[in-house]
């Protein structure tokens, strides 16, 4: 009887232990690529971004080339039929901190009723939720400044696929919350020609991390720490978004995507993010491509008029 118990447990302790030496091994290779994309030694960037919101059939099958989107903004060209095409363009800050108070800010330039809709998010280590302030001329009275409320993340973003969740966190940036959350690797899969690893993460319900998704799965290249697709589900496990990312280099010792894809299954929409231009600061002598003030609400509502 003693040696049943005693192989019992020694059974039990060597199956925790591979399940927390699976946990260990999927968070280490997330964070590698979360680390490729937000480098320490990097200040700052500056990026401007051309947004498309088109409707698809069949995204699954039907992912935008590089080239096809360079028509689509450089030459106003589009090769595929009955799309409905709403285009925007936006200026990206961002600012790293070593402490993880990331800071960033985006600007949208056109559409002409959006012109001057700001937005600043304010990043906080574990254990206080991030905060996203939004100036918006259309807001009525003499402020039109408002801080926008976590639960309403899921909402979307300025009419797009993105809600503001996925906004703060595009490219996996969930470092600084990794430990709000458990890391399975789930199995390894061929994306494109490229082999990659699949990595579960999922909310630790004892923590209530801030977020509005059940799962996360991130596909991240084994030969390259970078994300090159993103599955989002639901609380109740369904399939809600799917974020491609493609056209990825690497850019002063960071790795950058020009194209994103964000697939919604409810409307079969997808919205896409084409980086025409992008500087990554290294130094300090950079500081000055980063206007003063620019992340606070001070400055949204100065330049804003």
């Amino acid at each position: 009887m003693k040696k049943m118990i005693f192989f019992t447990l020694l059974l039990l302790f060597l199956l925790a232990a591979r399940i927390f030496g699976q946990e260990n091994q999927a968070r280490k290779i997330f964070e590698q690529g979360w680390v490729s994309y937000r480098g320490s030694k990097t200040l700052h960037e500056r990026e401007m971004i051309a947004m498309a919101i088109i409707k698809v059939n069949d995204p699954h099958k039907d992912w935008c080339g590089i080239e096809e989107v360079k028509n689509l903004f450089e030459k106003g060209q589009w090769n595929k039929l009955d799309r409905v095409i709403t285009k925007k363009e936006m200026t990206r800050y961002l600012k790293y901190d070593p402490s993880l108070k990331d800071k960033m800010y985006i600007l949208f330039n056109s559409p002409p009723r959006e012109r001057h809709t700001q937005f600043v998010v304010l990043r906080y280590p574990p254990g206080k939720a991030d905060d996203m302030w939004m100036y918006s001329p259309a807001l009525t009275g003499d402020r039109k400044i408002k801080l926008l409320s976590t639960a309403l993340q899921d909402d979307p973003f300025m009419g797009s696929t993105f809600d503001y969740e996925n906004i703060r966190r595009l490219m996996g940036e969930m470092g600084q919350t990794a430990d709000q959350f458990t890391f399975s690797l789930a199995k390894e899969e061929v994306i494109d020609g490229r082999p990659c690893y699949v990595i579960e993460v999922r909310p630790d319900q004892a923590k209530k991390p801030d977020t509005g998704y059940g799962l996360r799965k991130f596909y991240r290249e084994k030969a390259r720490p970078v994300f090159i697709r993103v599955e989002y589900f639901n609380k109740n496990g369904r399939l809600i978004k799917i974020q491609n990312n493609s056209a990825i280099s690497y850019i002063n010792g960071l790795w950058r995507p020009a194209l994103v894809e964000m697939y919604n299954a409810n409307d079969e929409t997808t919205t896409v993010l084409y980086w025409t231009d992008r500087k990554v600061g290294l130094d300090e002598n950079n500081e000055k491509e980063v206007p003063f003030g620019i992340f606070t609400t001070t400055y949204m509502e100065r330049h804003g008029r």
